[in-house]
């Protein structure tokens, strides 16, 4: 699960970022 987890906070990052 570290991978998915690991996948989710990058997409939710990224989301964040572009947002910003």
């Amino acid at each position: 699960h570290s991978v998915n987890e690991a996948a989710v906070i990058k997409g939710v990052k990224l989301v964040a970022e572009s947002l910003a």
